[in-house]
């Protein structure tokens, strides 16, 4: 399991400020939610961690590594997946993608009875299924979602949970989120990225926070 160092990052978009001065530490197997408003740079930050895009100062490390090494040991789940519907491909063989011991995952996941349906069959919350149990099927280090429960029914919402804590303390999880009340049972930290990323300790936690009223970023010189 990585230890996640982040110092002095700052990264802008065509000049446009993204994040500024982060600087964080994230223990090994810690299970982290990720709020913030929409904008405020969370799923640029899960990006960087995978290193697709770079800082323009300061570092990130995983383990002592830059994210580009440390990549086959990242498993991902994205807010949105563009998939052409008709392309003839099950779900069992989109989740194969991740790895080949996957039955456990399927059980687990209750995915086993729709395993040979076609992908593109499946309903919102099933393909999150899917894209989790594929993130999960590489046995990842780290594993980033970003808003895995958005958009999902409730049902769909308790499998993932209750998945990732069987995960913690096993895996590092960043899990970027709407839905607080949803996961703060399970959870070891909050991070809020608002431009800056400030962790809030859990029992600060207030339900202003939850409805979408963050911190605002800090002055930068």
């Amino acid at each position: 399991m990585p230890k996640v160092r982040i110092k002095n990052l700052t990264f802008a978009f065509q000049k446009n400020p993204i994040l500024s001065n982060v600087e964080i530490e994230i223990a090994a197997g810690e299970f982290l939610a990720i709020i913030g408003p929409n904008g405020g740079g969370k799923t640029t930050a899960l990006i960087l961690l995978m290193g697709f895009l770079k800082p323009q100062t300061g570092s990130i490390t995983l383990d002592d590594k830059p994210p580009e090494d440390f990549r086959p040991a990242i498993g991902y789940v994205p807010q949105h997946f563009e998939f052409d519907t008709s392309f003839p491909i099950s779900v069992r063989e989109v989740i194969e993608m991740g790895g080949t011991k996957i039955d456990p995952l399927l059980k687990k996941l209750h995915l086993t009875e729709m395993q040979k349906k076609p992908f593109g069959a499946l309903s919102g919350g099933q393909m999150q299924r899917a894209l989790l149990a594929r993130a999960l099927a590489s046995n990842p280090k780290i594993l980033l979602l970003d808003e895995a429960t958005s958009c999902v029914d409730i049902e769909t919402s308790r499998i993932i949970i209750q998945h990732l804590e069987e995960l913690k303390g096993k895996t590092t999880i960043l899990m970027v989120t709407h839905e607080l009340p949803t996961i703060v049972k399970s959870i070891d930290r909050i991070l809020c990225v608002h431009r800056n990323c400030n962790f809030i300790p859990l029992n600060e936690v207030c339900e202003h926070v939850a409805h979408g009223l963050y911190p605002l970023p800090k002055e930068t010189k």
